[in-house]
């Protein structure tokens, strides 16, 4: 998540390293569903690490990670794929390597009911990165759907 983003505003800043937020390990891992429960949308966490992204790109406006985590509140946060999806387009032309961006364009393009897209951009993932089990668990979820 955000929390690497914002050592790297920290450092860029020349204030060191900043200590390590907690911000959950879950976005990593990419389950969320701390994020499906209303009270826990947007609330008051969107804007704030909205901010810092924003604030990180205005010193890097290529780094990718704080790209794909706009993308990231587009999507999970505030449930709107297609707003998502430039977000995460920028993120993997910034780093065309980044299998993570790469598969959450791939859910977005799942969330709008592009399934051919969304198996390309699984597939991509896979090319990228073989393990990256949520580009399998993606696959899996659009052939079983009809």
């Amino acid at each position: 998540g955000l929390h690497q983003g914002a050592g790297v505003l920290h450092e860029k800043r020349g204030e060191g390293k900043a200590p390590a937020p907690s911000w959950p390990e879950s976005l990593k891992r990419g389950d969320f569903s701390l994020y499906q429960r209303p009270q826990r949308r947007v609330g008051a966490g969107a804007p704030f690490f909205h901010g810092r992204a924003e604030a990180i790109l205005k010193l890097d406006p290529n780094y990718a990670f704080a790209i794909y985590n706009l993308g990231y509140i587009e999507l999970v946060m505030k449930e709107k794929p297609k707003d998502a999806l430039s977000f995460f387009d920028r993120a993997m032309k910034a780093d065309p390597d980044y299998a993570d961006a790469v598969y959450m364009r791939g859910l977005c393009y799942e969330k709008m009911g592009d399934k051919k897209s969304a198996a390309a951009d699984y597939n991509s993932a896979l090319l990228l990165e073989p393990q990256h089990q949520l580009a399998v668990e993606g696959l899996n979820r659009i052939k079983t759907k009809k």
